[in-house]
């Protein structure tokens, strides 16, 4: 695997963004480092589920985390409080 490089972006909430290749197949790994055996919530839309989905949920799962898994439309109509209470 190649290394990542970190960015951490400035705002009201700060938060780190990660750039690397297969990140996707590892972040089962990171997420159970920083919060240990948890559930979360796997949003994502109809597009890129096929292509991540699986991937993400089978890493989390490898990891001990309980994956909900939530597809949505696609587009910013699906990025909005109203969307979020039909999950």
């Amino acid at each position: 695997m190649m290394p990542s490089i970190g960015i951490r972006v400035e705002t009201e909430r700060p938060y780190q963004v990660w750039i690397g290749r297969d990140l996707l197949k590892g972040i089962g790994k990171s997420v159970s480092a920083l919060h240990g055996p948890c559930s979360l919530a796997l949003v994502t839309d109809e597009t890129v589920d096929p292509l991540y989905g699986g991937m993400t949920a089978k890493s989390l799962a490898r990891a001990g985390i309980r994956v909900v898994r939530h597809v949505v439309p696609p587009g910013e109509g699906s990025k909005s409080m109203a969307r979020l209470s039909l999950l």
